[in-house]
Protein backbone atom coordinates (compact mmCIF):
# COMPACT_ATOMS: atom_id res chain seq x y z
CA UNK A 1 0.00 0.00 0.00
CA UNK A 2 1.46 3.46 -0.84
CA UNK A 3 2.29 5.38 2.06
CA UNK A 4 0.83 8.81 0.70
CA UNK A 5 -1.79 10.45 -0.87
CA UNK A 6 -0.90 12.91 -3.71
CA UNK A 7 -3.87 13.09 -5.50
CA UNK A 8 -7.18 12.70 -3.87
CA UNK A 9 -7.08 15.78 -1.29
CA UNK A 10 -7.20 18.79 -3.27
CA UNK A 11 -9.89 19.31 -5.89
CA UNK A 12 -9.86 22.45 -7.33
CA UNK A 13 -13.07 24.22 -9.20
CA UNK A 14 -16.26 22.62 -9.51
CA UNK A 15 -19.48 24.16 -7.86
CA UNK A 16 -19.75 23.70 -3.99
CA UNK A 17 -22.75 22.48 -4.46
CA UNK A 18 -23.51 18.56 -3.40
CA UNK A 19 -27.23 17.58 -3.35
CA UNK A 20 -27.86 13.58 -3.80
CA UNK A 21 -31.04 12.36 -5.76
CA UNK A 22 -33.12 11.48 -2.53
CA UNK A 23 -32.57 15.30 -1.02
CA UNK A 24 -33.81 16.14 -4.87
CA UNK A 25 -37.44 13.35 -5.58
CA UNK A 26 -40.46 14.82 -4.23
CA UNK A 27 -42.40 17.62 -5.22
CA UNK A 28 -41.68 20.84 -6.87
CA UNK A 29 -43.38 23.55 -7.94
CA UNK A 30 -41.30 25.53 -11.15
CA UNK A 31 -41.88 28.58 -12.27
CA UNK A 32 -41.12 29.84 -15.58
CA UNK A 33 -40.09 33.26 -16.78
CA UNK A 34 -41.09 34.80 -20.18
CA UNK A 35 -40.29 32.43 -23.36
CA UNK A 36 -37.98 33.86 -26.31
CA UNK A 37 -37.66 32.39 -30.02
CA UNK A 38 -33.67 32.73 -28.73
CA UNK A 39 -31.58 30.71 -26.36
CA UNK A 40 -30.82 32.71 -23.35
CA UNK A 41 -27.85 33.09 -21.29
CA UNK A 42 -30.27 33.13 -17.70
CA UNK A 43 -27.78 35.46 -16.46
CA UNK A 44 -25.12 32.82 -15.96
CA UNK A 45 -21.53 33.79 -17.18
CA UNK A 46 -19.97 31.50 -19.98
CA UNK A 47 -17.94 29.44 -18.68
CA UNK A 48 -20.24 29.33 -15.35
CA UNK A 49 -18.93 31.26 -12.06
CA UNK A 50 -19.33 30.42 -8.86
CA UNK A 51 -18.80 33.93 -7.41
CA UNK A 52 -21.05 35.37 -10.02
CA UNK A 53 -24.60 33.24 -10.07
CA UNK A 54 -27.33 34.89 -11.29
CA UNK A 55 -30.11 36.17 -8.55
CA UNK A 56 -33.89 35.30 -8.39
CA UNK A 57 -34.71 38.70 -9.68
CA UNK A 58 -33.33 38.24 -12.86
CA UNK A 59 -36.41 35.59 -14.25
CA UNK A 60 -38.19 38.90 -15.27
CA UNK A 61 -42.01 38.66 -15.15
CA UNK A 62 -43.17 35.04 -14.18
CA UNK A 63 -45.55 33.56 -16.78
CA UNK A 64 -45.93 29.70 -16.03
CA UNK A 65 -46.16 27.88 -12.55
CA UNK A 66 -45.70 24.22 -13.10
CA UNK A 67 -46.37 21.23 -10.07
CA UNK A 68 -44.21 18.45 -10.62
CA UNK A 69 -43.31 15.19 -8.39
CA UNK A 70 -40.21 13.69 -9.04
CA UNK A 71 -39.65 10.00 -8.05
CA UNK A 72 -36.99 7.90 -7.71
CA UNK A 73 -35.32 6.60 -9.56
CA UNK A 74 -36.09 8.78 -12.70
CA UNK A 75 -40.17 9.09 -13.16
CA UNK A 76 -41.73 12.66 -12.64
CA UNK A 77 -45.03 13.61 -12.68
CA UNK A 78 -46.88 16.77 -13.60
CA UNK A 79 -49.87 17.66 -12.11
CA UNK A 80 -51.34 19.31 -15.57
CA UNK A 81 -51.27 15.47 -16.59
CA UNK A 82 -47.54 15.15 -18.23
CA UNK A 83 -45.50 12.95 -17.62
CA UNK A 84 -41.42 12.09 -18.34
CA UNK A 85 -37.80 11.01 -16.88
CA UNK A 86 -35.51 13.11 -15.02
CA UNK A 87 -31.48 12.88 -13.96
CA UNK A 88 -29.34 13.61 -11.31
CA UNK A 89 -26.37 15.39 -13.17
CA UNK A 90 -23.72 14.22 -10.71
CA UNK A 91 -24.35 15.75 -7.47
CA UNK A 92 -24.54 19.08 -8.62
CA UNK A 93 -28.24 19.68 -10.28
CA UNK A 94 -30.88 17.84 -12.33
CA UNK A 95 -32.82 17.59 -15.74
CA UNK A 96 -36.31 16.95 -16.25
CA UNK A 97 -37.62 16.20 -19.57
CA UNK A 98 -41.61 16.08 -20.28
CA UNK A 99 -42.95 15.02 -23.50
CA UNK A 100 -42.84 18.74 -25.02
CA UNK A 101 -39.96 20.46 -22.61
CA UNK A 102 -37.37 19.84 -20.99
CA UNK A 103 -35.52 22.03 -17.80
CA UNK A 104 -32.23 21.92 -16.38
CA UNK A 105 -30.52 23.54 -13.04
CA UNK A 106 -27.87 24.02 -11.12
CA UNK A 107 -28.58 23.61 -7.27
CA UNK A 108 -28.67 26.17 -5.01
CA UNK A 109 -25.74 27.20 -3.14
CA UNK A 110 -24.72 29.81 -0.59
CA UNK A 111 -20.88 31.33 -0.29
CA UNK A 112 -20.13 32.82 2.54
CA UNK A 113 -17.48 36.08 3.09
CA UNK A 114 -15.26 33.47 5.65
CA UNK A 115 -14.85 30.58 3.26
CA UNK A 116 -17.81 28.19 3.65
CA UNK A 117 -20.74 27.18 1.73
CA UNK A 118 -24.19 25.32 1.44
CA UNK A 119 -25.60 23.79 -0.30
CA UNK A 120 -29.81 24.17 -0.15
CA UNK A 121 -30.95 21.04 -2.28
CA UNK A 122 -34.52 22.51 -2.02
CA UNK A 123 -34.16 25.33 -4.35
CA UNK A 124 -32.41 25.55 -7.79
CA UNK A 125 -30.38 28.66 -9.29
CA UNK A 126 -31.71 30.05 -12.20
CA UNK A 127 -32.00 27.45 -15.05
CA UNK A 128 -32.90 26.52 -18.60
CA UNK A 129 -35.74 25.31 -20.26
CA UNK A 130 -36.71 24.60 -23.76
CA UNK A 131 -39.37 22.89 -26.07
CA UNK A 132 -38.69 19.46 -28.04
CA UNK A 133 -38.78 21.32 -31.24
CA UNK A 134 -35.82 23.68 -30.08
CA UNK A 135 -37.65 27.20 -30.77
CA UNK A 136 -38.97 28.29 -27.97
CA UNK A 137 -36.43 28.84 -24.50
CA UNK A 138 -36.66 30.47 -21.02
CA UNK A 139 -35.61 30.74 -17.75
CA UNK A 140 -37.21 29.18 -14.71
CA UNK A 141 -36.53 29.06 -10.53
CA UNK A 142 -37.42 25.64 -8.96
CA UNK A 143 -38.44 25.26 -5.47
CA UNK A 144 -39.33 22.52 -3.16
CA UNK A 145 -42.94 22.33 -1.45
CA UNK A 146 -42.68 19.33 0.60
CA UNK A 147 -40.84 20.75 2.84
CA UNK A 148 -37.85 18.23 1.93
CA UNK A 149 -34.80 17.92 0.65
CA UNK A 150 -33.29 20.76 2.35
CA UNK A 151 -30.82 19.66 4.36
CA UNK A 152 -27.92 21.36 4.39
CA UNK A 153 -24.67 20.96 4.07
CA UNK A 154 -21.74 23.21 5.20
CA UNK A 155 -18.18 22.92 4.32
CA UNK A 156 -15.12 24.81 4.90
CA UNK A 157 -13.51 24.91 1.93
CA UNK A 158 -10.14 26.85 3.41
CA UNK A 159 -6.60 25.83 2.00
CA UNK A 160 -5.67 24.13 5.54
CA UNK A 161 -8.67 22.12 5.27
CA UNK A 162 -7.08 20.44 1.77
CA UNK A 163 -3.86 20.04 1.80
CA UNK A 164 -2.75 16.37 1.68
CA UNK A 165 -0.61 14.42 3.96
CA UNK A 166 2.26 13.07 2.65
CA UNK A 167 4.22 10.74 5.48
CA UNK A 168 7.33 9.75 3.46
CA UNK A 169 8.00 13.88 4.08
CA UNK A 170 6.47 15.43 6.94
CA UNK A 171 8.12 18.67 5.76
CA UNK A 172 6.86 18.76 1.79
CA UNK A 173 3.82 20.94 1.70
CA UNK A 174 1.63 21.71 -1.33
CA UNK A 175 3.98 23.86 -3.20
CA UNK A 176 7.02 21.71 -3.03
CA UNK A 177 8.48 20.24 -6.34
CA UNK A 178 8.82 16.73 -6.00
CA UNK A 179 11.88 15.66 -7.16
CA UNK A 180 13.03 12.66 -9.60
CA UNK A 181 14.16 10.80 -6.61
CA UNK A 182 10.76 11.10 -4.91
CA UNK A 183 8.56 9.91 -8.08
CA UNK A 184 11.40 6.79 -8.55
CA UNK A 185 11.06 6.01 -5.34
CA UNK A 186 7.15 5.51 -5.90
CA UNK A 187 7.58 4.07 -8.93
CA UNK A 188 9.66 1.18 -7.43
CA UNK A 189 7.28 0.81 -5.01
CA UNK A 190 4.50 0.02 -7.33
CA UNK A 191 6.98 -2.13 -9.29
CA UNK A 192 8.11 -4.37 -6.60
CA UNK A 193 6.38 -7.71 -5.65
CA UNK A 194 3.68 -7.16 -2.95
CA UNK A 195 2.09 -9.02 -0.08
CA UNK A 196 -1.55 -9.26 0.15
CA UNK A 197 -2.96 -10.47 3.82
CA UNK A 198 -5.90 -12.32 3.37
CA UNK A 199 -7.20 -13.18 6.57
CA UNK A 200 -4.69 -15.86 8.33
CA UNK A 201 -2.80 -16.29 5.09
CA UNK A 202 -0.72 -13.78 3.19
CA UNK A 203 0.04 -14.36 -0.38
CA UNK A 204 1.71 -12.61 -3.87
CA UNK A 205 0.09 -9.31 -4.57
CA UNK A 206 -0.23 -10.06 -8.67
CA UNK A 207 0.61 -6.94 -10.55
CA UNK A 208 -1.57 -6.30 -13.97
CA UNK A 209 0.43 -3.06 -14.55
CA UNK A 210 3.75 -1.68 -14.30
CA UNK A 211 4.64 2.17 -13.49
CA UNK A 212 7.49 4.59 -14.99
CA UNK A 213 8.00 8.02 -13.97
CA UNK A 214 7.24 10.59 -16.11
CA UNK A 215 8.66 14.06 -16.81
CA UNK A 216 6.18 15.91 -16.71
CA UNK A 217 5.53 15.45 -13.73
CA UNK A 218 9.12 15.98 -12.15
CA UNK A 219 9.64 19.35 -10.69
CA UNK A 220 5.88 19.44 -10.08
CA UNK A 221 4.09 20.38 -6.91
CA UNK A 222 1.32 18.54 -5.79
CA UNK A 223 -0.78 21.29 -6.71
CA UNK A 224 0.32 21.83 -9.93
CA UNK A 225 -0.28 17.72 -10.67
CA UNK A 226 -3.73 17.80 -9.59
CA UNK A 227 -4.74 20.15 -12.15
CA UNK A 228 -2.85 18.63 -14.87
CA UNK A 229 -4.54 15.43 -13.94
CA UNK A 230 -7.86 16.74 -13.87
CA UNK A 231 -9.03 16.87 -10.15
CA UNK A 232 -11.21 19.89 -9.50
CA UNK A 233 -13.58 19.69 -6.75
CA UNK A 234 -12.58 21.52 -3.52
CA UNK A 235 -15.14 20.44 -1.19
CA UNK A 236 -15.31 18.69 2.08
CA UNK A 237 -17.61 15.41 1.83
CA UNK A 238 -17.12 13.74 4.99
CA UNK A 239 -21.07 14.69 6.19
CA UNK A 240 -21.96 13.96 2.84
CA UNK A 241 -21.42 10.47 2.67
CA UNK A 242 -23.24 10.05 5.77
CA UNK A 243 -26.35 10.98 3.29
CA UNK A 244 -25.34 8.01 1.15
CA UNK A 245 -27.92 6.14 0.01
CA UNK A 246 -28.17 2.95 -2.49
CA UNK A 247 -30.32 2.14 -5.02
CA UNK A 248 -31.32 -0.68 -7.80
CA UNK A 249 -32.22 0.90 -11.24
CA UNK A 250 -35.97 0.18 -12.36
CA UNK A 251 -36.52 -3.22 -14.51
CA UNK A 252 -35.78 -2.74 -18.37
CA UNK A 253 -38.16 -5.57 -19.41
CA UNK A 254 -41.04 -3.73 -20.44
CA UNK A 255 -38.88 -1.21 -22.91
CA UNK A 256 -39.12 -3.25 -26.60
CA UNK A 257 -36.03 -1.18 -27.53
CA UNK A 258 -34.18 -3.07 -24.33
CA UNK A 259 -35.65 -6.09 -25.69
CA UNK A 260 -34.38 -5.99 -29.05
CA UNK A 261 -30.99 -4.57 -27.71
CA UNK A 262 -30.21 -7.32 -25.68
CA UNK A 263 -30.51 -10.18 -28.53
CA UNK A 264 -28.01 -8.01 -30.52
CA UNK A 265 -24.93 -10.58 -29.88
CA UNK A 266 -22.08 -8.30 -29.20
CA UNK A 267 -18.57 -8.73 -29.93
CA UNK A 268 -15.82 -10.12 -28.45
CA UNK A 269 -13.70 -6.87 -28.10
CA UNK A 270 -14.38 -4.00 -29.77
CA UNK A 271 -11.51 -0.63 -30.40
CA UNK A 272 -12.44 1.88 -32.35
CA UNK A 273 -8.80 3.22 -32.71
CA UNK A 274 -8.28 0.29 -34.97
CA UNK A 275 -11.26 1.51 -37.01
CA UNK A 276 -9.57 5.01 -37.59
CA UNK A 277 -12.30 6.99 -36.20
CA UNK A 278 -10.94 8.33 -33.01
CA UNK A 279 -8.73 11.85 -32.94
CA UNK A 280 -4.99 12.27 -32.03
CA UNK A 281 -4.42 12.13 -28.09
CA UNK A 282 -3.66 15.67 -26.88
CA UNK A 283 -2.56 17.17 -23.76
CA UNK A 284 -4.60 19.28 -21.46
CA UNK A 285 -1.87 20.61 -19.67
CA UNK A 286 -2.92 22.61 -16.65
CA UNK A 287 -5.98 23.60 -17.96
CA UNK A 288 -8.98 21.25 -16.08
CA UNK A 289 -10.87 20.16 -19.17
CA UNK A 290 -10.56 16.78 -19.50
CA UNK A 291 -14.53 16.31 -19.50
CA UNK A 292 -14.41 18.79 -22.33
CA UNK A 293 -11.76 16.73 -24.09
CA UNK A 294 -13.36 13.57 -23.82
CA UNK A 295 -16.26 14.98 -25.28
CA UNK A 296 -15.58 16.72 -27.77
CA UNK A 297 -13.42 13.73 -29.18
CA UNK A 298 -16.49 11.46 -28.62
CA UNK A 299 -18.73 13.62 -30.70
CA UNK A 300 -16.41 13.75 -33.38
CA UNK A 301 -15.66 9.96 -33.36
CA UNK A 302 -19.44 9.56 -33.05
CA UNK A 303 -19.92 11.65 -36.40
CA UNK A 304 -17.39 10.12 -38.05
CA UNK A 305 -19.04 6.02 -37.82
CA UNK A 306 -22.45 7.44 -38.20
CA UNK A 307 -21.33 8.82 -41.81
CA UNK A 308 -18.65 5.84 -42.67
CA UNK A 309 -16.34 8.73 -43.16
CA UNK A 310 -12.92 8.76 -41.59
CA UNK A 311 -12.10 12.52 -42.69
CA UNK A 312 -14.63 14.07 -41.36
CA UNK A 313 -12.98 17.37 -39.27
CA UNK A 314 -12.73 16.66 -35.87
CA UNK A 315 -15.15 19.17 -33.23
CA UNK A 316 -13.43 22.16 -31.30
CA UNK A 317 -12.23 21.64 -28.17
CA UNK A 318 -11.96 25.64 -26.92
CA UNK A 319 -15.69 26.66 -28.45
CA UNK A 320 -17.67 24.57 -25.71
CA UNK A 321 -14.85 25.03 -23.23
CA UNK A 322 -14.77 28.78 -22.96
CA UNK A 323 -18.54 29.53 -24.53
CA UNK A 324 -20.42 27.14 -22.21
CA UNK A 325 -22.77 28.38 -19.56
CA UNK A 326 -23.17 24.58 -18.14
CA UNK A 327 -19.70 24.20 -17.03
CA UNK A 328 -16.29 26.36 -15.72
CA UNK A 329 -14.04 26.19 -17.78
CA UNK A 330 -10.72 25.30 -16.74
CA UNK A 331 -12.02 24.94 -13.47
CA UNK A 332 -13.89 21.81 -14.22
CA UNK A 333 -17.67 20.45 -15.65
CA UNK A 334 -19.22 17.42 -16.91
CA UNK A 335 -19.77 15.58 -20.18
CA UNK A 336 -23.85 14.96 -20.13
CA UNK A 337 -23.77 19.26 -19.20
CA UNK A 338 -21.19 19.47 -22.56
CA UNK A 339 -23.21 17.12 -24.48
CA UNK A 340 -26.14 19.14 -23.35
CA UNK A 341 -25.47 22.10 -24.39
CA UNK A 342 -23.50 21.03 -27.81
CA UNK A 343 -27.37 19.88 -28.32
CA UNK A 344 -28.76 23.54 -27.19
CA UNK A 345 -26.14 25.32 -28.85
CA UNK A 346 -24.34 23.41 -31.58
CA UNK A 347 -20.62 22.34 -32.46
CA UNK A 348 -18.51 23.60 -34.83
CA UNK A 349 -15.49 22.32 -35.86
CA UNK A 350 -11.82 22.90 -34.65
CA UNK A 351 -10.60 24.44 -38.28
CA UNK A 352 -12.99 27.07 -37.66
CA UNK A 353 -12.38 27.95 -34.06
CA UNK A 354 -8.67 28.50 -35.32
CA UNK A 355 -9.43 31.27 -36.83
CA UNK A 356 -10.83 33.27 -34.26
CA UNK A 357 -9.36 33.90 -30.57
CA UNK A 358 -10.81 31.13 -28.15
CA UNK A 359 -13.07 33.68 -25.76
CA UNK A 360 -14.41 35.34 -28.85
CA UNK A 361 -17.73 33.14 -28.32
CA UNK A 362 -20.21 35.89 -30.07
CA UNK A 363 -17.99 35.31 -33.51
CA UNK A 364 -17.67 31.51 -33.08
CA UNK A 365 -21.30 31.41 -32.83
CA UNK A 366 -21.83 33.24 -35.57
CA UNK A 367 -19.36 32.81 -38.20
CA UNK A 368 -18.86 29.18 -37.35
CA UNK A 369 -22.11 27.44 -36.33
CA UNK A 370 -23.65 28.37 -39.38
CA UNK A 371 -21.37 26.28 -41.28
CA UNK A 372 -21.24 23.60 -39.17
CA UNK A 373 -24.81 21.96 -39.64
CA UNK A 374 -24.70 19.43 -37.28
CA UNK A 375 -25.55 19.53 -33.22
CA UNK A 376 -25.62 17.16 -30.64
CA UNK A 377 -28.83 14.93 -30.11
CA UNK A 378 -30.42 12.52 -27.24
CA UNK A 379 -27.75 13.46 -24.72
CA UNK A 380 -27.81 11.14 -22.50
CA UNK A 381 -26.52 8.65 -18.96
CA UNK A 382 -25.36 5.23 -20.58
CA UNK A 383 -28.42 3.40 -18.43
CA UNK A 384 -31.24 5.92 -18.75
CA UNK A 385 -30.12 8.08 -15.62
CA UNK A 386 -27.44 8.91 -13.85
CA UNK A 387 -26.27 5.86 -12.38
CA UNK A 388 -28.22 3.40 -14.03
CA UNK A 389 -25.38 2.33 -16.37
CA UNK A 390 -23.68 -1.06 -15.94
CA UNK A 391 -20.51 -2.92 -17.56
CA UNK A 392 -23.48 -4.42 -20.41
CA UNK A 393 -25.70 -0.90 -21.26
CA UNK A 394 -22.12 0.55 -21.93
CA UNK A 395 -20.57 -2.63 -23.81
CA UNK A 396 -23.59 -1.95 -26.36
CA UNK A 397 -23.88 1.51 -26.20
CA UNK A 398 -19.94 1.53 -27.37
CA UNK A 399 -20.29 -1.30 -29.65
CA UNK A 400 -23.67 -0.16 -31.53
CA UNK A 401 -22.27 3.49 -31.54
CA UNK A 402 -19.25 4.61 -30.78
CA UNK A 403 -17.19 5.71 -27.95
CA UNK A 404 -18.20 6.93 -24.92
CA UNK A 405 -17.44 9.40 -21.58
CA UNK A 406 -16.43 7.41 -18.40
CA UNK A 407 -15.02 9.24 -15.48
CA UNK A 408 -13.50 7.85 -12.60
CA UNK A 409 -11.55 8.83 -9.48
CA UNK A 410 -7.48 8.40 -10.31
CA UNK A 411 -6.00 6.68 -7.38
CA UNK A 412 -2.37 8.08 -6.43
CA UNK A 413 -0.54 5.62 -8.32
CA UNK A 414 -2.50 5.76 -11.77
CA UNK A 415 -0.65 8.98 -12.86
CA UNK A 416 2.36 6.80 -12.76
CA UNK A 417 0.73 4.19 -15.03
CA UNK A 418 2.42 2.76 -17.66
CA UNK A 419 1.70 -0.30 -19.50
CA UNK A 420 -1.00 -3.04 -19.09
CA UNK A 421 -4.13 -3.68 -17.10
CA UNK A 422 -5.11 -1.09 -14.38
CA UNK A 423 -6.77 -2.17 -11.51
CA UNK A 424 -7.32 -0.46 -7.78
CA UNK A 425 -10.04 -0.44 -5.74
CA UNK A 426 -13.70 -2.56 -6.87
CA UNK A 427 -16.70 -0.34 -6.14
CA UNK A 428 -20.26 -1.41 -5.73
CA UNK A 429 -22.55 -0.18 -8.99
CA UNK A 430 -25.92 1.35 -8.62
CA UNK A 431 -24.96 3.74 -6.32
CA UNK A 432 -27.17 7.13 -5.57
CA UNK A 433 -23.71 8.74 -5.82
CA UNK A 434 -20.18 8.16 -6.55
CA UNK A 435 -16.75 10.48 -6.29
CA UNK A 436 -15.47 10.74 -9.72
CA UNK A 437 -12.90 13.70 -10.82
CA UNK A 438 -11.47 12.41 -14.17
CA UNK A 439 -13.24 12.30 -17.64
CA UNK A 440 -11.97 10.09 -20.37
CA UNK A 441 -12.96 8.30 -23.36
CA UNK A 442 -13.54 5.10 -23.26
CA UNK A 443 -12.71 3.60 -27.18
CA UNK A 444 -13.10 0.10 -26.62
CA UNK A 445 -12.75 -3.33 -24.82
CA UNK A 446 -11.30 -6.79 -24.75
CA UNK A 447 -9.49 -9.20 -22.71
CA UNK A 448 -6.49 -10.58 -22.14
CA UNK A 449 -5.44 -13.63 -20.01
CA UNK A 450 -8.44 -14.04 -18.58
CA UNK A 451 -8.54 -10.51 -17.56
CA UNK A 452 -11.51 -8.39 -19.02
CA UNK A 453 -10.35 -4.78 -19.78
CA UNK A 454 -11.76 -1.34 -21.02
CA UNK A 455 -9.46 0.53 -23.56
CA UNK A 456 -9.41 4.23 -22.52
CA UNK A 457 -8.52 7.14 -24.20
CA UNK A 458 -6.53 9.34 -21.73
CA UNK A 459 -5.60 13.45 -22.00
CA UNK A 460 -2.35 13.45 -20.79
CA UNK A 461 -0.54 13.47 -24.04
CA UNK A 462 0.88 10.46 -26.16
CA UNK A 463 3.91 9.93 -24.07
CA UNK A 464 1.91 8.89 -21.47
CA UNK A 465 0.80 5.29 -20.75
CA UNK A 466 0.12 2.84 -23.68
CA UNK A 467 0.69 5.62 -26.58
CA UNK A 468 -1.74 7.65 -24.62
CA UNK A 469 -4.06 5.21 -23.86
CA UNK A 470 -4.65 2.92 -20.66
CA UNK A 471 -6.49 0.11 -20.35
CA UNK A 472 -8.38 -0.76 -16.83
CA UNK A 473 -10.21 -3.93 -15.42
CA UNK A 474 -13.77 -3.85 -16.49
CA UNK A 475 -16.69 -5.30 -14.87
CA UNK A 476 -15.90 -3.90 -11.17
CA UNK A 477 -16.63 -0.68 -11.33
CA UNK A 478 -13.05 -0.14 -10.58
CA UNK A 479 -12.24 3.82 -9.43
CA UNK A 480 -15.85 4.49 -10.28
CA UNK A 481 -15.08 3.72 -14.10
CA UNK A 482 -18.40 2.67 -15.08
CA UNK A 483 -20.64 4.74 -12.48
CA UNK A 484 -21.19 7.51 -14.97
CA UNK A 485 -20.93 6.69 -18.95
CA UNK A 486 -22.16 9.73 -21.35
CA UNK A 487 -23.13 8.88 -24.67
CA UNK A 488 -25.02 11.03 -27.39
CA UNK A 489 -25.56 11.51 -31.52
CA UNK A 490 -24.52 13.75 -33.82
CA UNK A 491 -27.44 15.13 -36.05
CA UNK A 492 -27.92 18.01 -38.54
CA UNK A 493 -28.98 21.45 -37.28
Amino acid sequence: MLLFVILLQIIQGDLPVHCLRHQIQGKWEFTLGPPSDTRLSCGHQAPDNQNAEPTPDQLGTPTTTMSLTLSAPDMVWADQGDHGTFTMIYDEGFEVQLSDQTFFAFSRFDLTADGRNTSRCDETLLGWYRNKERTQWGCYLGKKTDGTGGSLLSASISEESTKPHMVLSPIMDYDTPLTEEFHQNMVNRLNGVGLLQTGMHTKLKIRTWTAKVYDQYIGKSVREINRMVGLRRKLSLSQASKQHQKFRPHSKQGSLAFLQKSQTQLPESKDWEDEGMLDRVINQGDCGSCYTVSTSRMLSARHRISNRNQELEPFSIHFPLFCSEYNQGCDGGYAFLQTKWSEDVGVISENCAKQYDSHDCEALKQNCLPQSRVRAANHRYVGGFYGGSDEDDIKRELTMYGPVVMSFEPKDDFMYYSTGIYKSTSDPVHQEWEKVDHAVLAVGYGEEKGIKYWKIQNSWGPQWGENGYFRIVRGQNDSGIESIAVASDVVAA
